[in-house]
This record gives structure tokens, C-alpha cells and sequence, in this order.
């Protein structure tokens, strides 16, 4: 075995070559799942790279930076999935919509025992999100080509305003969730593989 070989963990037979290969396989998946939409085979695959990314959002201002960037992301798909009539998938990420916020109100809350100061700030952020969020809402609402449709931007806009009344709520407990860490109940309209972010 060639000794360069052989401290790299490489062998005559070829395996880091596989290795390589399956480490830019993975890697070319990752990057094309990033833009996927609800009804693209690699979605699922950019759930549970949002997941790990959420794993590594530590701070308060992280956290809810992160549920906010998901919020815009399901946005974006429930605008695109209503364009292309598929409206099933529109709720569902409307739905997913509805839990990031929610999650972000949760971030707020149990930011307000540890520093009321900073939970002012991360609540003037989610404020200023859900408004945005709502304008874009209404738009789409006005767009809205099946009753279906508009219900469920209904529903989303009653969701999104009941998201912002529950970070102005006193949290029950020191902290949303075991570790001070609110756990969404999914990222992308499917069930998380984990409890947390």
C-alpha cells in the first residue's frame, strides 16, 4: 500500500474515491434541495438540511432569525404552489407557515425571562416579520382562484396574528421547552425527525 495512501485512510481497492464520490454526491443533492418546492422528489431532503441547520442556532436572535427564514421560505412555496393550482401543498405550507411563526412567538417568550430588553427587540423583529408576512398574505389572497385557496390564507393571516398575541403573552415557565429551546412541530409541512430544531 503507498504510504500517502495509507495515512489518508485510502487503500489500494479504491475506497476513498468512493468516499469523494459519495461525499459531492451528497454534497450536489444538498445544494439542489435548497431551492426545491413542495412537489419536487428532493424536498424532504431540504427539511432535514433545515433541521440541522436549526440545530446549530444557539442564541435567542439565532433561533428566531432561523423560524423567520422558514416562515419567508413556506411563504414563498405556498405563493408558488397556489400559482401552479396545487393547493393541497399550498396549506400545507401555509400550515408550516403557521408552526415557524409560532415557534418564533415561543423564542420571544422565554427570551423575556433571561432579558426583557432583548425579548423587546426579537418581538419588534417577529412584529415587523408578521406584517410583512400579512401584506403578502392579502396579495395572495387577492389572487386566490379556489375557495380553498382563500381559506387557507385566511386561516394562515388569523394564524400569523395569533402568532405575534402569543409572544406578547407571559410564558408559563422559564423556558418554552426543555434547554430554554422552542421546538417546532415541523419545518416544512412534515413531521420533524427530531424535537428540535
Amino acid at each position: 500500500m503507498d504510504p500517502a495512501a495509507y495515512v489518508m485512510g485510502c487503500d489500494a481497492k479504491g475506497y476513498c474515491g468512493a468516499a469523494a464520490a459519495a461525499v459531492l454526491l451528497l454534497a450536489a443533492a444538498g445544494a439542489a434541495s435548497a431551492d426545491s418546492l413542495p412537489d419536487s422528489p428532493l424536498y424532504p431532503l431540504k427539511g432535514v438540511l433545515e433541521n440541522a441547520r436549526g440545530v446549530l442556532a444557539f442564541s435567542a436572535t439565532d433561533r428566531l432569525a432561523y423560524h423567520l427564514d422558514l416562515a419567508r421560505i413556506r411563504l414563498t412555496e405556498a405563493e408558488t404552489m397556489i400559482a401552479r393550482h396545487r393547493v393541497d401543498l399550498a396549506g400545507a405550507s401555509l400550515k408550516a407557515l403557521d408552526d415557524q411563526l409560532n415557534s418564533a412567538a415561543l423564542v420571544v417568550q422565554s427570551e423575556r425571562h433571561a432579558d426583557p430588553a432583548a425579548a423587546a427587540r426579537l418581538q419588534e423583529r417577529l412584529r415587523q416579520a408578521v406584517t410583512n408576512d400579512d401584506q403578502q398574505l392579502a396579495d395572495l389572497q387577492g389572487q386566490a382562484r379556489t375557495p380553498a385557496a382563500a381559506s387557507a390564507i385566511v386561516q394562515a393571516r388569523a394564524h400569523a396574528a395569533d402568532a405575534l398575541k402569543l409572544a406578547q403573552e407571559p410564558s408559563a415557565s422559564p423556558t418554552a421547552s426543555p434547554g430554554g429551546r422552542p421546538t417546532p412541530s415541523r419545518s416544512n409541512g412534515q413531521a420533524s425527525p427530531t424535537s428540535t430544531p
